[in-house]
């Protein structure tokens, strides 16, 4: 037994130098600096579609070679059942894990803060990197290695793709989001996230039920059968009454100082975790105000991030072009902000609030935006009336969705 248990230990070298692979690729693609960071952790946990296969396979790697040394051939009891799971699972998830959550930290500490949205992002992937290792366990301690390494794989890639591929459920609220262009201004709901993680805990435990019953822990497998019912019953719940895209616009304020340069005048609005940024994005805006003033180009009121996403010398390529229509077409283009895709019917954005789309840059008016929002995405029959449409099925709103985006000149 201790001997199986040895050879089962020494199959983390192999997951160890894949993991290393995968974080390097992960640490790879930094983003810009002032990158919103709830954005920055939805981005570096695409990493998740390295990692969860690596962690699936390495736990199933781990249970072949205890397979293979005899180590399940014996009745044992609920506790060396719960350490030999352990043994297999919590290793390849625990690295899973951390490369998630340190690649996240390293891409949002690039970025911005690490605020309690970005936890609430990251905390199911966590939990989920637990139940792909489960399951990858199961797999390699009932099939033959040969074919338990390929469908530990696919199972890690699917349970990446899943969330970005249902038309419903609570798992789907995390994953593709209908406004991602406007993230920096609109956060997960406290159900969308709780309903997530709800959903990938009862996965967690379907599997560890399984790993039960096979070595004939029934009363413990009954019993993690029914905390998986209770857990996945309440994350369709908590789903259910949460809003179709999951997400609600932020409470935290934007800070506005008026930025002046001769006759010209804008107001420099951030979010707090780009506040750090001020003085510089400040500097370049009374630039192009001397090119704005210069050319007489007409500029908005108050600009919210504008130039905070800029690559290294795409200021200095605008300021120093010596073709005034080439300067003034750059400037109209630098004056988008990042979180809006169009430049005449914006939800969110620089150009304030106008007639179709409130901003949700001034406080007053973010209940007028996110009532805004739901009617667009079908879930308010009309702003007068705030009551939930009910009778929209997935392919409706995913379509009023695309018409939104479009509407707003952001790809579908």
């Amino acid at each position: 037994m201790n001997a199986g248990v040895v050879r089962g230990v020494t199959a983390w070298p192999v997951l160890l130098l894949l993991t290393a692979v995968v974080a390097a690729l992960g640490l790879a693609a930094l983003p810009a600096p002032g990158s919103y960071p709830l954005f920055s952790a939805i981005d570096a946990g695409v990493a998740g579609a390295l990692v969860l296969p690596v962690v699936a396979a390495g736990a199933a790697l781990a249970a072949a070679r205890l397979r293979g040394a005899g180590v399940f051939r014996h009745r044992v009891s609920v506790r060396h059942s719960g350490a030999q799971w352990a043994l297999c699972v919590l290793p390849a998830a625990g690295v899973g894990a951390v490369v998630l959550v340190v690649g996240a930290a390293v891409h949002v500490g690039r970025g911005g803060s690490f605020d309690g949205s970005v936890l609430e992002v990251l905390l199911p992937r966590v939990v989920l990197c637990g139940a792909v290792a489960a399951v990858g366990a199961l797999l390699g301690r009932l099939v033959p290695l040969l074919f338990a390494l390929p469908t530990a794989v696919a199972l890690g890639f699917w349970a990446f793709v899943l969330p970005n591929s249902m038309a419903d459920g609570p798992v789907r609220l995390m994953a593709g989001l209908p406004v991602r262009c406007c993230v920096s201004q609109v956060e997960p709901t406290t159900g969308a996230w709780l309903a997530h993680l709800l959903a990938v805990i009862g996965a967690l435990a379907v599997a560890l039920a399984l790993w039960c019953l096979i070595d004939r822990a029934v009363l413990s497998g009954i019993a993690l059968v029914v905390a998986a019912v209770a857990s996945m019953g309440a994350a369709w719940g908590v789903a259910h009454a949460v809003p179709g895209h999951g997400l609600a616009v932020r409470d935290d304020p934007v800070r506005c100082e008026q930025v002046q340069q001769g006759t010209r005048a804008m107001d420099l609005c951030l979010w707090p975790e780009n506040e750090s940024l001020r003085p510089a994005v400040a500097a370049d805006l009374r630039e192009v105000l001397v090119i704005a003033q210069e050319h007489r180009v007409p500029v908005p009121a108050g600009v919210t991030e504008s130039l905070v996403n800029l690559q290294p010398g795409y200021t200095e390529a605008i300021l120093g072009d010596e073709d005034p229509m080439a300067r003034r077409m750059a400037l109209g283009l630098a004056l988008v902000p990042r979180e809006g895709c169009g430049t005449e019917r914006q939800p969110f954005g620089d150009w304030g609030a106008v007639e179709a789309a409130p901003s949700a840059g001034d406080v007053p008016d973010r209940a007028e935006t996110a009532a805004w929002w739901a009617v667009q995405l079908g879930l308010l029959q009309d702003p007068d009336e705030p009551e939930p449409f009910q009778g929209a099925s997935g392919d409706e709103v995913r379509e009023r969705v695309s018409t939104v985006m479009e509407s707003t000149g952001c790809a579908a």
